[in-house]
């Protein structure tokens, strides 16, 4: 199915216009639906919603119904130091860094301090002169 939304409708001032463009871009392609909308008032959205759930068909689930990611423990807290680091070192530090969890498994009784990360920074390399 192809949808087509026509923004910024709001913005017209003659509605005339509107019709012309739907029917110009109709004459395109045999479009499912074609729906003017103002995505800054929210205008028309809820029929862009209602028509994608008339084509949405429930799937098959790929990952445990409570799982929030496929992303691991390790991968979550490795980004989340990297995304500090360049927020916080952006002068000092070199994008080309990388976080090396070796421990994640915190459990109730143990604090923060228990993780062990790496950070690798990528080497500037000096031209021979």
């Amino acid at each position: 199915p192809v949808i087509v939304c026509i923004n910024k409708i709001d913005l017209l001032k003659n509605k005339a216009v509107l019709i012309q463009t739907i029917e110009k871009i109709s004459g395109i392609y045999k479009f499912n639906t074609i729906i003017p909308i103002s995505a800054k008032s929210g205008d028309g959205m809820d029929e862009v919603k209602e028509e994608i759930k008339g084509y949405a068909k429930e799937g098959t689930y790929y990952y445990e119904e409570d799982a929030l990611t496929d992303k691991t423990e390790r991968e979550i807290v490795s980004e989340l130091i990297r995304e500090k680091v360049l927020r916080y070192l952006d002068k000092e530090i070199p994008h080309g860094i990388f976080v090396a969890v070796s421990y994640t498994h915190l459990r109730a009784h143990e604090t923060p301090e228990h993780l062990v990360c790496r950070l690798l920074l990528e080497k500037k390399k000096k031209k021979k002169k």
